[in-house]
């Protein structure tokens, strides 16, 4: 509900007519990019999930010596 809730206020502003367009269209922005933020920190952590590897233990590299 949280991250709903400015597009919902903004739509029930814009409600209201053109004088109110510059704080709908704020609110519209500010609940666009909150939306973008939860989707794109969600999706990172499932594919960090997704691709983890068992143990949990990077691989090493093989050292070369010359």
């Amino acid at each position: 509900m949280v991250l709903a809730s400015p597009m919902l206020i903004a739509r029930l502003i814009g409600l209201a007519g053109i004088f109110a367009f510059p704080i709908a269209g704020t609110l519209a922005a500010l609940g666009f990019l909150l939306e973008y933020l939860a989707w794109t920190v969600g999706f990172g952590a499932v594919a960090l999930l997704r691709f983890q590897r068992p143990g949990g233990t990077l691989p090493s590299a093989p050292i070369v010596t010359a």
